[in-house]
């Protein structure tokens, strides 16, 4: 697993370098808390590093996860982000070319996110894409406040919640906390 100074830094790198997890509450950077909990070292009490996973790790990695999509996925798609080079908030799946925009630009947070190079047929992009389609199925529409980036309450076109549930998936992914 990394240190928690290089998910800081890596997090940075991925989504730009005006962009910083801010810790639940707070208003710089990864909580202290979540730096020690993580295994971070504060010098005085704690001078060893935990390096291996435990449910406090995990914790905090789905935490990081979940509220990195909600910050950023409605920002990006509304804004022409970093996330969503090809992909539009208006692509529908149910066009052959919405579905095209969004199976390659599956296929680049593949890349970007956790750095696998896949083609378009690969069973990874698969599944991710059904994981889109499968909470587009679901029908829910209304964002939350603190996830809109700038965007409506509600997903008009059904694309929102969607990549938000994609971005999770990839950022919990072991691959994005581990290499």
């Amino acid at each position: 697993r990394i240190s928690p100074e290089e998910l800081h830094r890596k997090i940075s790198a991925v989504f730009g370098a005006n962009y910083e997890w801010q810790g639940p509450e707070t208003g710089s950077g990864l909580l202290w808390e979540h730096l020690l909990l993580y295994g971070g070292l504060d010098s005085d009490e704690i001078t060893n590093r935990t390096t291996e996973a435990n449910a406090l790790s995990n914790g905090i990695q789905l935490r990081i996860a979940s509220q990195i999509a909600c910050e950023r996925v409605a920002a990006d798609l509304n804004n022409g982000g970093i996330l969503f080079p090809v992909a539009s908030v208006s692509d529908d799946p149910d066009t052959a070319a919405g579905a095209d925009r969004i199976r390659r630009n599956i296929q680049f947070l593949h890349r970007h996110l956790l750095g696998e190079d896949l083609s378009r047929d690969d069973p990874e992009i698969e599944h991710t894409l059904e994981l889109f389609l499968d909470a587009r199925a679901a029908g829910e529409t209304n964002i939350p406040s603190t996830c809109r980036g700038g965007g409506n309450a509600m997903d008009l076109n059904g694309t929102v919640i969607p990549w938000m549930a994609v971005v999770t998936y990839l950022l919990s992914d072991y691959r994005f906390f581990y290499h």
